[in-house]
């Protein structure tokens, strides 16, 4: 059987799984469908929907840059780009607020994100896929103010009675 047939059938078997809510069926099928057809978008796109619902963002994440750095022109200008453009934005919302995906994670990631920012700007977007991206606005501005705000934190939290004598009695060796 051909690399492609056999992804596409690890595919469609993926599917079923995610369709039951068995996701993590869904991911072990996926992850061999890319495997066997390693330069096809789809199922790399389709892995991420299923960590998506696990709740795994930062693999989420890594699996739409795979898909969208895989995107040919015809599938860029297909629903494929919007529906990963919409993932991604939730992905980089939730897995922020929940600690899951780290400020360096989105860094080495930058390129996607801007590339499918861009979706949420077009004409033709879904009100969900604006919705999306304005949530990650509003994470992302959240994250600019915890960053700025930090070393002005550390000093406030350093002057509290509790860390005021255990730090002197650290110093004492009491």
């Amino acid at each position: 059987m051909a690399d492609k047939d056999k992804a596409t059938q690890l595919k469609e078997a993926g599917n079923l799984k995610f369709k039951q809510r068995s996701f993590h069926e869904a991911v072990k099928l996926y992850c061999q469908a890319e495997a066997a057809a390693p330069h096809e978008a789809v199922y790399s796109s389709n892995l991420s929907a299923a960590l998506y619902e696990l709740g795994d963002y930062a693999s989420c994440l890594q699996a739409i840059c795979r898909a969208t750095n895989k995107l040919t022109e015809q599938e860029a200008q297909s629903s494929l780009s919007p529906r990963l453009s919409t993932r991604l934005a939730k992905t980089l919302s939730y897995g922020v607020r929940e600690g899951k995906i780290s400020a360096d994670l989105i860094q080495s990631s930058a390129v996607v994100i801007e590339k499918l920012s861009t979706e949420g700007a077009k004409p033709s977007a879904s009100d969900e896929l604006v919705t999306a991206w304005k949530l990650w606005d509003k994470v992302d501005g959240e994250m600019d103010v915890v960053r700025k705000g930090a070393p002005d934190a550390q000093i406030r939290l350093s002057r509290l009675p509790m860390f005021k004598a255990a730090a002197l009695m650290h110093q004492t060796g009491s």
